[in-house]
């Protein structure tokens, strides 16, 4: 009686050390899994953080842009108003002189600018959108 006792007692401690040993494996296969998955979520946040930094300077670079060519737009429609009064007030006085007829082809060449620029304006604002 006693002997089946021990033998009893092995088997269950045999028992008890082989779930102990699945539970140890688990634990580290866990224990990786959760070390690959930080390692995973570093990765990700780097990676974010660089798209974003990325963007960021981007947008900031579309944005000086933008703003330059606002000015340069400015500036024309400046020059383009000056140039229209000059050309009319000319044209009033000399209707076949040829200086009217430079002065139309700069005013041309001001309204050709300005679209020119108002295309590029058009298109830094819709990246800005983006």
């Amino acid at each position: 009686k006693h002997l089946k006792e021990i033998e009893e007692q092995k088997a269950k401690e045999v028992e008890i050390q082989i779930e102990r040993n699945k539970i140890q494996n688990d634990y580290m296969k866990l224990q990786s899994e959760y070390e690959r998955t930080q390692s995973q979520l570093f990765d990700d946040n780097t990676s974010y953080d660089n798209a974003i930094s990325g963007k960021q300077r981007e947008i900031e670079m579309l944005s000086e842009e933008l703003s330059r060519l606002k000015e340069s737009n400015q500036i024309l429609q400046s020059e383009k108003q000056n140039l229209t009064k000059k050309f009319e007030n000319f044209k009033n006085e000399m209707e076949e002189n040829d200086s009217a007829t430079q002065l139309q082809l700069e005013l041309t060449l001001s309204e050709e600018k300005i679209l020119s620029l108002q295309d590029q304006i058009f298109d830094v604002e819709n990246k800005l959108a983006e």
